[in-house]
């Protein structure tokens, strides 16, 4: 219905570059940079759960507009190394070179990584040490900023996890 109506079409792309420059007013900013968790039982581990964050869905939208944007400079940056985003059969090229290592050298071991936690491990000044020494990612670093430059607040509403009602994610 939104887009139906030319002038709210407007309104909210005027709105979109506005989050997009990281331009926001502080009460705005934290409003918009603010997740709720939902908790999600671990299939494997009964009696536990992992709490998934959820952003503002216009967050969350710019964040998609931007990674579209910036895709082909993302590429060229993590390329060859970066196997999941934008990569066609990415993970299954992974999966096949090493089976083909292992059959080269059956004294081979091969670890696995989860990614599932990866986001609670991610250094954030790491990002911003990225963003900087690729000047033509200059552009993301405000919209960056709005959420990585400080600690994330969460709210959970629901069933205890771990005792907690409100929960923050640290550096």
């Amino acid at each position: 219905i939104l887009l139906e109506d030319m002038e709210a079409a407007t309104a909210l792309a005027q709105v979109a570059q506005i989050l997009a420059e990281g331009d926001l007013p502080p009460d705005i900013r934290a409003a918009i940079s603010f997740a709720r968790i939902t908790a999600l039982r671990k299939a494997n581990r009964p009696g536990e759960a992992r709490g998934i964050a959820t952003g503002d869905l216009l967050r969350r939208q710019v964040a998609r507009c931007l990674a579209q944007q910036f895709a082909a400079d993302f590429m060229a940056i993590t390329h060859p190394h970066q196997y999941a985003l934008s990569t066609r059969a990415g993970t299954d090229a992974v999966a096949r070179m090493v089976s083909v290592m292992c059959e080269k050298d059956p004294r081979s071991t091969v670890a696995g990584l989860d990614g599932i936690g990866a986001y609670d491990h991610v250094l954030r000044a790491a990002i911003f040490k990225a963003l900087l020494e690729h000047p033509e990612l200059h552009a993301l670093i405000p919209f960056t900023k709005l959420f990585y430059a400080q600690r994330s607040s969460y709210l959970y509403l629901g069933h205890e996890i771990n005792q907690g009602e409100g929960v923050e994610q640290g550096d």
